[in-house]
């Protein structure tokens, strides 16, 4: 909602916000950053599980719908990376050196992150939830 308002009207937002929307339009468009919200639920799913505020199914149902959706939406880990961050510097008004963007980066790099070693077309409800 806010999003389709700034790109509908920038003349409406704040200089800055206006000017990064400007400058980004183009991958705004295409995958109106859904990597932000999707990894988000993830993490909100985790935490309320962890919190006992969601059953462990419910949280799990919900990561796999999000993950549908990312690998509906990217072709790779590091496309939805990018976009992540991109979600992440529209909403938190943070530049590209903040903790979000430092760690995607490292995910996307190193040779021990778990986006090196999972193909990103896995299907994740066939590997099915940990086993702890």
């Amino acid at each position: 909602e806010s999003l389709r308002r700034d790109l509908g009207s920038l003349a409406n937002i704040p200089a800055s916000r206006s000017y990064f929307v400007s400058t980004h339009r183009r991958e705004f468009e295409q995958t109106h950053i859904v990597a932000w919200d999707y990894c988000r639920l993830i993490q909100v799913a985790r935490s309320s599980y962890t919190a006992g505020y969601l059953h462990e199914k419910l949280a799990w149902d919900a990561v796999f719908r999000a993950a549908r959706k990312l690998r509906s939406t990217y072709r790779s880990w590091n496309e939805m990376g990018d976009d992540y961050i991109l979600g992440c510097q529209y909403f938190n008004q943070e530049d590209e050196e903040n903790p979000h963007t430092r760690f995607v980066r490292w995910l996307q790099t190193s040779p021990n992150s778990v986006w090196k070693r999972l193909p990103w077309d896995i299907d994740p409800e066939a590997l099915g939830p940990p086993v702890v």
